[in-house]
């Protein structure tokens, strides 16, 4: 009997200890999602706005800090010659992900797609934009942030970019 008690609670503690990962997880993906969606936003933002350095600011520091770097943010706001009048997100999520030995995360890249962009009263064209962030990266500290954006045309043909991965 008291063999069957031990197993019992055992069990329950592996349960429990379990579902409390998973719980954590849930929440991560949740606020990832979140986070991509105000990201996606403030991005539309900037461009509709004008507002470059907003723009760089979501960029990591080695990207900001290229030689390139405010050319191509000068030829996307040159793109944008009027204002974006509607878009979807989707948030793809981790597409890349390191750990340590004991698993804690040292980096992760997302993607986020802002689809089905419509420029001005242009609902003929459509555009999306492609993002490739690191929400963590404890290994090179200058590239937590956006490290790709891509501007793709309806053929999905990447015809602007800004920062490389």
């Amino acid at each position: 009997m008291k063999k069957i008690i031990t197993l019992v609670v055992v069990l329950a503690l592996i349960i429990v200890s379990s579902s409390c990962g998973a719980t954590n997880l849930i929440r991560k993906e949740f606020e990832n999602n979140n986070s991509a969606d105000d990201l996606s936003n403030k991005i539309v933002q900037c461009i509709n706005n004008g507002n470059k350095d907003g723009f760089a600011e979501e960029f990591c520091e080695k990207d900001r800090n290229d030689d390139n770097f405010s050319a191509e943010v000068n030829e996307l706001f040159d793109f944008f010659t009027d204002r974006i009048s509607s878009y979807d997100i989707n948030y793809i999520g981790e597409t890349r992900l390191t750990t340590d030995e004991k698993g804690n995360i040292e980096r992760q890249l997302d993607e986020i797609n802002i689809d089905n962009i419509v420029i001005g009263s242009n609902k003929v064209d459509k555009y999306s934009i492609i993002i490739e962030r690191y929400v963590e990266n404890i290994i090179e500290k200058d590239e937590k942030g956006i490290v790709s954006f891509q501007v793709r045309n309806s053929q999905n043909d990447s015809i602007l970019t800004v920062g490389c991965d």
